[in-house]
């Protein structure tokens, strides 16, 4: 009778492990990269991981939809291991970039943690780039960024946000000479763009000055995209090479 129950018990054990890793990619419990249930192939060793960060008023809370799809797609036929970051304990959709970017250091750390690798790379769209950015300048951050791609991101602000009064405080940082536009260069890191032209000298929201106004800067290439088509199946051309290496 005992034997039986013990062989009952244990069958309804392996019954919910098996269910649990159905639903946990690869296997992994979400608990190490912060409350990200978002991660990808993260037992892959093909390439450096990333970390995906939406743009402003995207995400929990906000009115934009967050569309990594086809990154997402495209990074999963690539095996590259990757989470798309959705912000905990700050403002998700709306919050500013320092709070953001101590949020970052976090997730940053138990993804390297999770995935037993040293380094890895960050990609923002948008105002994403710009949460990086403040992240990388921060005391938070030292070499554990290799690169940093920026997607559409205001590195110089936009004239727009000041006509946009939704969405508080993370507009305040779209705005040309917000501090977060300001942020100092991690020399650990190397930085990366792509810019929208569908307008010629912008994409609608962002000039290409803008996207590229440091020297440090380097160009990935451009895309005749405008702001909210910049996360398509081109762009992550450009940005391949560098993510599969």
């Amino acid at each position: 009778m005992e034997q039986k129950l013990l062989l009952a018990v244990l069958s309804k054990s392996i019954c919910v492990i098996v269910v649990s890793l159905l639903f946990v990619p690869n296997g992994l419990s979400f608990s190490y990269a912060n409350g990200q249930p978002d991660c990808y192939n993260l037992e892959s060793k093909n390439a450096l991981p990333a970390l995906l960060i939406h743009g402003w008023n995207e995400g929990s809370g906000g009115s934009l939809p967050i569309h990594w799809e086809e990154w997402k797609q495209k990074l999963n036929q690539d095996e590259i291991p990757f989470c798309i970051v959705s912000f905990k304990q700050s403002n998700d959709a709306c919050g500013s970039a320092s709070d953001h970017a101590k949020e970052l250091s976090q997730i940053v750390q138990n993804l390297m943690n999770g995935t037993k690798q040293d380094r890895i790379n960050l990609i923002g769209y948008s105002k994403g780039g710009l949460d990086a950015r403040v992240y990388l300048a921060s005391d938070l951050a030292n070499n554990n960024v290799a690169n940093l791609i920026m997607v559409g991101t205001p590195n110089a602000g936009s004239w727009l946000a000041y006509s946009i009064n939704e969405c508080d405080p993370g507009i305040k940082d779209l705005k040309p000479g917000a501090p977060a536009t300001l942020a100092a260069e991690n020399k650990h890191t190397k930085y990366f763009t792509i810019a929208g032209t569908c307008l010629g000298t912008g994409d609608g929201f962002v000039t290409v000055s803008s996207v590229n106004s440091e020297s440090y800067f380097q160009q990935l290439g451009s895309s005749n995209a405008c702001h909210a088509d910049l996360l398509g199946e081109y762009e992550y051309g450009l940005a391949r090479e560098l993510l599969t290496n």
